[in-house]
């Protein structure tokens, strides 16, 4: 009777048993009130319909009872009633167990009779007799252990929701009993150890995220502690707090430091000459190391394995870190991938961070340069030579003080200065020596020209001083300022006495990391040759011009309270700008040959040259310091124009930084240099992969330009691998701010499972089932319906 019962209601759920407790409730129920009337109005019809029949009286009260029935049925199943099987369940709490599987897991700690040093006794990741397990291997064990293992302990209590991580979470499942635990146990041998950065705080968020839903009571954390994220723990601690849910943390692995060399940095300009020698600046950082030692690194071509430069790093015993550099001559030109290689230490076990690439690209490009020079004074004279024999230049030498007939010299001569822009334009480096701007070798027109050659096309404009003309007869001329110095108001050129006293150059930072003064040939500069002739002659100026760089300074003379700069290295627009201020370079050939003096004039032209003959474009544009940048590192943003006298910067200059989707990732507000009108800085820091674009936001330009912009690369840089001892004092940190209790692998936990608090409870579960759409409420109101068709029929009414 009851299995008929339940089929007619469609009941598939709930049982009509003797235990249940049952009740009714309507999904769609109108107001008390509404369905009253509605009863009382139906009824008042229905007796009106059947008032006036005739018929007798017991059947007119039946046909009435019978309408009224199919009445109240249909408004009965509009408010669709549903069956309730009231009961209830107890909800367990939920204990979340994360497993580390980053690389670093999969370490083997050497135990205390196999290490020289002899490590402490919880270098052993599970105890005794466990010499050869990977902390990943100890930590599954300890979980999984048929034999009082973390999991079998926690079962009796808790649900676990079982974990592993490493730069996110990844769930392998729930276990309510025992049987299901097995099947983790089974799931968890088939997980993957994903070498990559350990995201601690985004996986605790993830878990609990996850766990929202339910009575988490805590979460257990069996790891070394590597975090090579960037983010901070504290939003995942503050949502732990929040929630009252501690932290367990069970340490894995020694915290005994291993000795670790890492090339960590690697930077060298992107575009080469071939056969020129290119700074291939990288940085080491060291640990685990005590004494000093000798690192040996090699540049090699990353497709062939070719060695191109090696040398030893020597490092004083306790250093962090070692910055250097190695020099790079191309063969051949084309784009090549050189890798940074440090060998490995003895006993280094992580050699995957002893590597760093970088990408140069060569060119076999001859480089067009016109002299142009007053008198034939001795930097002519060498200077000339140099031009001239240098298979890499093609040059154009033109004297002006010579005689008529005189045969102009170079491998391109030429009788007079370009008279086009098209002429002039052949050229990718101009060099000006003691000439005098106003004279009659060069027009207004043409000094024009020379400043397009630079702004616009990219050219190189080198100033050597003069005693007679250069630099102090460029001012009033067009070229006053393309010079990267402030020229003096009371300098002509002349101290009026004889100098005798030679000095040597000093250098600035940036000329000691520049190319320019050091020698292809040797892992030597200026700086460390004392065999160099000094210099006597020098031209006054009154310092360097905004933006640009001082290479050089004479050692005692003052610009302003300032070294007095005889190097220096500018841009204007799209071009690069350069100025000697002395004509002695030429002594350098004294004591040490052609060396010095060929290599610092080949450094200057083809660092000229760069502007033209790779590309660069006038206007305004993007500068960073770098082209490639480490995740989290610092990048220095520039917004300069190409010439200041036909735009100025923006009111509020800033930059916006965009993803390879568009999609903007921040902005950064510029700086205006002081004392410049176009140039501002700025920097941010790279917290995004990828090719990045830094562009000019809200940019107008006299120039019709589009906005400039510059792409960066960043890259995320894997130091799971980089230090794999365990970060006990983290994971301490991590217990104690998260309100649990922090222990080792090996340890007896029995302390750590009871700290965890038991939050099950009792919660209705009640099982609803709907008859409104049944077959029972169908055969009704056809029966209801159908009985009083046929009374009606009996009856003769219509």
């Amino acid at each position: 009777m009851k299995s008929a019962i339940e089929w007619l209601l469609g009941l598939e759920r709930v049982r009509l048993d003797g235990d249940s407790v049952l009740s009714l409730r309507f999904e769609s129920p109108p107001a008390a009130w509404i369905m009253l009337i509605g009863a009382v109005v139906a009824a008042v019809l229905v007796y009106r319909l059947y008032r006036r029949q005739r018929v007798a009286s017991r059947w007119r009260w039946g046909l009435m009872f019978l309408r009224f029935s199919v009445i109240m049925t249909a408004l009965f199943m509009l408010s669709r009633p549903v069956i309730v099987l009231q009961r209830n369940e107890v909800e367990r709490s939920v204990v979340a167990v994360m497993i580390d599987s980053s690389g670093s897991m999969l370490t083997t700690d050497v135990p205390q009779s196999q290490s020289a040093n002899g490590p402490a006794k919880e270098d052993v990741p599970n105890g005794a007799g466990r010499e050869s397990a990977s902390r990943w291997s100890a930590a599954v064990q300890s979980v999984f252990s048929s034999q009082g293992g973390l999991a079998s302990r926690l079962i009796s209590r808790h649900d676990l929701d079982v974990w592993t991580f490493n730069s996110g979470a990844t769930r392998v499942g729930r276990a309510r009993n025992a049987s299901e635990l097995d099947e983790l146990a089974r799931r968890i041998d088939q997980s993957a150890i994903v070498r990559g950065a350990t995201d601690l705080a985004s996986s605790l968020l993830q878990v609990m995220d996850a766990g929202r839903s339910t009575r988490l009571a805590g979460v257990v954390v069996l790891s070394d502690g590597r975090q090579s994220a960037n983010q901070s723990v504290e939003s995942a601690l503050a949502v732990a707090e929040a929630r009252g849910v501690g932290i367990y943390t069970i340490a894995a692995g020694s915290s005994r430091a291993r000795p670790d060399v890492e090339v960590s940095s690697v930077w060298a300009v992107s575009d080469v000459f071939v056969r020129d020698a290119a700074r291939v600046q990288c940085q080491l950082d060291l640990r685990g190391v005590v004494e000093a030692l000798r690192v040996m690194l090699q540049l090699r071509d990353k497709a062939t394995g070719q060695i191109f430069a090696e040398r030893a790093a020597d490092v004083a015993g306790g250093a962090m870190t070692w910055r250097g550099e190695l020099l790079y001559s191309a063969d051949a030109p084309g784009l090549r991938t050189l890798t940074v290689a440090a060998l490995p230490l003895a006993g280094e076990e992580n050699v995957e961070n002893n590597e760093a690439d970088l990408t140069i690209k060569a060119h076999d490009a001859t480089v067009s340069v016109l002299y142009v020079e007053g008198d034939p004074r001795f930097e002519y004279r060498f200077l000339k030579n140099l031009l001239i024999r240098e298979a890499t230049l093609d040059s154009s030498i033109l004297l002006l003080s010579a005689t008529a007939g005189f045969a102009q010299e170079g491998t391109r001569p030429i009788t007079r200065f370009p008279q086009s822009i098209d002429e002039l334009g052949r050229y990718d480096v101009v060099i000006l020596g003691d000439v005098d701007p106003h004279g009659d070798w060069i027009s207004p027109v043409q000094e024009s020209m020379l400043v397009d050659f630079v702004s616009n096309q990219g050219g190189g404009l080198a100033f050597i001083a003069g005693e007679r003309h250069m630099p102090q007869q460029l001012r009033r001329s067009k070229l006053e300022r393309l010079l990267p110095a402030r020229l003096s108001p009371t300098f002509d050129g002349s101290y009026g006495r004889e100098m005798t006293e030679p000095f040597r150059l000093r250098l600035t930072a940036e000329g000691r990391d520049s190319a320019i003064f050091r020698l292809a040939d040797a892992d030597v500069s200026l700086r460390d040759a004392p065999m160099t002739a000094g210099w006597y002659w020098y031209s006054t100026v009154r310092g360097a011009a905004p933006g640009a760089v001082v290479l050089a300074t004479h050692p005692s003379a003052q610009a302003e309270n300032e070294s007095m700069p005889l190097v220096v290295l500018g841009r204007f627009g799209a071009g690069r700008t350069f100025y000697l201020g002395s004509d002695d370079a030429w002594r350098w050939r004294q004591y040490g040959g052609e060396a010095f003096h060929q290599h610092f004039w080949l450094q200057v032209i083809r660092t000229l040259a760069r502007g033209k003959r790779f590309g660069a474009q006038g206007g305004w544009r993007i500068e960073t310091d770098r082209r490639r940048y480490e995740l989290g590192s610092e990048v220095q943003v520039e917004l300069l124009a190409g010439d200041s006298q036909e735009a100025s910067l923006p009111v509020y200059p800033r930059v916006v930084v965009t993803d390879d989707t568009g999609a903007p990732i921040e902005r950064v507000e510029l700086r205006r240099v002081e004392g410049s009108v176009d140039r501002a800085r700025g920097s941010f820091n790279a917290i995004r992969t990828g090719t990045l674009k830094v562009e000019a936001e809200d940019f107008r330009s006299a120039l019709n330009q589009e906005a400039p912009s510059r792409l960066i690369v960043v890259r995320a840089v894997d130091r799971e691998m980089d230090r794999r001892e365990a970060d006990d004092e983290f994971l301490m940190r991590l217990a104690h701010a998260g309100g649990g209790r922090t222990a080792r692998l090996g340890d007896d936990l029995s302390e750590m499972i009871d700290a965890i608090p038991d939050r099950s409870v009792q919660i209705p579960a009640d099982i609803e089932e709907a008859i409104w759409d049944t077959k029972f409420m169908l055969i009704l109101f056809t029966l209801l319906i159908g009985a009083e068709w046929v009374t009606r029929k009996a009856m003769g009414l219509a």
